[in-house]
C-alpha cells in the first residue's frame, strides 16, 4: 500500500501556536490554499481512496482534495487528533510554563505522557497502528490518501518508517504538507 499522508490545512489555532487537539477549528485561507495545492500535486499519483480524521480541519482538507482527486472521503475515528485534555486551547509556550515536568516528558519520551484529563499518547499509537493495519488489508497494492493533524501524521510516519514517535508540537509553517510512504501487508505494523 502506498500512503500519501496529508497534514490537515492550517487553522487559526495552528497559526497562533495553540494546542488544538480535538477542538474543531476551521481552516484559514492559507489552509484552504495548502489543501488545493496538495490536491494538484497528488492528482497525477491517482490515489484510489481518501481517508480522514473526524475533526473539521481534516474533513475540510479531505473535501478539498476530493474535488480534484475524485471520490468521497471516508472518516476513520482511529485517525482522530490527540485529546490534549486541559491543554487544548493553550499556547504551547503556556503548556511548557504551567506544566514543565509533563512538557519535558512529552519532549523526551512522548509515549509516556497523558495530558491532564487527556488521552495517553501510547493509546494514540495503538489506534493509529490499528487504522494502518485495517487499511493495509483493504488496499494491498493501492495508493491511498490519509488526512490528519500534524501530530497524528507523526504517529503514522513512525509506524510506517519504524521510527520513534516525535513529540507533539506546534504546527510550523514549514511542516511538510504531504508525504509518501510504502507499507506492505506482509510487513507487521510496528
Amino acid at each position: 500500500m502506498t500512503i500519501y499522508l496529508v497534514r490537515a490545512g492550517q487553522t487559526v489555532w495552528d497559526a497562533e501556536g495553540r494546542v488544538r487537539g480535538r477542538v474543531d477549528v476551521p481552516l484559514t485561507d492559507t489552509g484552504r490554499a495548502e489543501s488545493k495545492a496538495t490536491a494538484e500535486a497528488l492528482a497525477a499519483l491517482k490515489p484510489v481512496a481518501i481517508y480522514c480524521a473526524p475533526g473539521e480541519s481534516a474533513r475540510a482538507t479531505a473535501r478539498i482534495l476530493a474535488k480534484t482527486l475524485g471520490g468521497r472521503p471516508k472518516t476513520l475515528d482511529d485517525l482522530s487528533d490527540i485529546d490534549f485534555g486541559l491543554w487544548q486551547g493553550m499556547l504551547w509556550a503556556e503548556v511548557a510554563k504551567r506544566h514543565p515536568k509533563a512538557h519535558r516528558r512529552l519532549i523526551e519520551e512522548p509515549l509516556s505522557v497523558a495530558p491532564p484529563e487527556g488521552e495517553a499518547l501510547r493509546e494514540v499509537s495503538r489506534r493509529v497502528r490499528a487504522a494502518l493495519a485495517l487499511l493495509a488489508g483493504k488496499h494491498v497494492d493501492d495508493p491511498i490518501v490519509l488526512v490528519c493533524s500534524s501530530d497524528v501524521c507523526r504517529f503514522v510516519r513512525a509506524c510506517v518508517e519504524g521510527g520513534r514517535v516525535e513529540a507533539p508540537r506546534p504546527c510550523a509553517p514549514d511542516d511538510c504538507q504531504w508525504w509518501a510512504g510504502e507499507m506492505r501487508v506482509a510487513e507487521e505494523v510496528p
